[in-house]
């Protein structure tokens, strides 16, 4: 990330070298963090649910706010870095984002952007309380797009469409979560990715599908 190499080692620790640590072409262990399950850009996942944020400048920060209605912190199962955003799963199924919102990637009806998590909102609402996208078993960040994978193994995306790369039938951006297309109504998926202008999918059998910009023939 950012001209950046970030490396999980086996026992947990995290080593980095690039350009966010002094142009290093040597490795070094980034201090401050331990027992790390997962690594997103410069953003860490430990083994207890905790998101900490890595800088060559200081020691790791830990990023706050996955908080439920009674205030008590929720652990993180996931986490994936987006060009300019972060999404999180957390362990009762719903997904947070924070950072830049221009084109809707946050989730929340609106381009506003946000230094701190909030919880991605259901595609459609009904009655006066807000509802939230649950469920979900999978995420992916990749340029301006957020996904996520239901436990029905359904594709769900949200943000930049310019290129019809949220696999919905249009090119119109989209602020919340809205369910990608298929072919027949009993496929499924397991897991989900992205690249600048296209996404992708693998489904239950093992087929990898693609949606977007294919300019330089990145769908296969």
């Amino acid at each position: 990330y950012n001209d950046t190499t970030y490396v999980l080692l086996a026992n947990g620790t995290v080593a980095a070298f690039g350009n966010n640590y002094n142009n290093q072409n040597y490795a070094t262990v980034v201090p401050g963090i331990s027992d790390i399950l997962q690594i997103s850009g410069e953003y860490a996942l430990s083994i207890s649910g905790e998101v900490w944020r890595m800088s060559y400048d200081s020691l790791p920060t830990k990023v706050m706010g996955y908080r439920n209605t009674e205030g008590e912190e929720v652990a993180i199962l996931k986490i994936a870095r987006g060009t300019d955003h972060l999404l999180a799963l957390d362990k009762d199924g719903y997904v947070w984002a924070c950072g830049s919102n221009g084109r809707g990637q946050l989730g929340q009806d609106n381009k506003n952007a946000s230094s701190t998590p909030l919880k991605v909102l259901k595609g459609e609402q009904e009655g006066s309380e807000t509802a939230y996208f649950e469920n979900a078993v999978d995420i992916s960040a990749s340029r301006y797009v957020s996904a996520a994978i239901d436990a029905d193994g359904n594709v769900y995306r949200w943000g930049a469409n310019e290129y019809g790369q949220l696999g919905i039938g249009d090119s119109t951006d989209r602020y919340t979560p809205v369910k990608m297309a298929k072919s027949t109504d009993t496929l499924t998926f397991d897991l989900v990715s992205g690249g600048n202008t296209f996404e992708m999918a693998v489904d239950s059998n093992g087929n990898v599908w693609v949606v977007g910009d294919n300019d330089y023939g990145q769908l296969g």
